[in-house]
């Protein structure tokens, strides 16, 4: 698929970045939407994590011990086997950021994003 720039005050400077970077305009924008799209999955499921804490007593008393599917502030799906949990998410919602993770009485953790890692104390890992 081809997809042509038409706004003229993006062309320029996706131009000039790929100039300065000496990589092709293409490689520009392919990075730049790539970066755009995990950003919104980060989003996505920093959302559905604040809406399972939201719901988590509700969630305790129906899903004990079991792992949920969370997409949209709703479960979607549940199983006590998160690998089958995961393959029945993939082809539901194939590429779509869905939350799954165990119901268990633990408080809650704060875990963040750390390029490609996930830590628990916010500290580079």
């Amino acid at each position: 698929m081809v997809v042509e720039l038409k706004e003229p005050l993006l062309v320029q400077p996706v131009t000039q970045l790929a100039r300065t970077q000496k990589r092709p305009p293409e490689d520009v924008l392919e990075t730049a939407v790539r970066d755009y799209l995990e950003t919104l999955e980060e989003d996505a499921i920093h959302d559905e994590t604040e809406a399972f804490w939201r719901q988590h007593d509700e969630l305790l008393a129906e899903f004990p011990g079991l792992y949920v599917a969370m997409r949209q502030g709703n479960v979607v799906d549940h199983d006590s086997d998160v690998s089958l949990l995961e393959a029945r998410v993939r082809v539901r919602f194939g590429p779509q950021p869905v939350l799954i993770a165990p119901v268990t009485p633990t408080p809650r953790r704060d875990l963040r994003w750390r390029g490609g890692r996930v830590d628990r104390t916010g500290e580079a890992a």
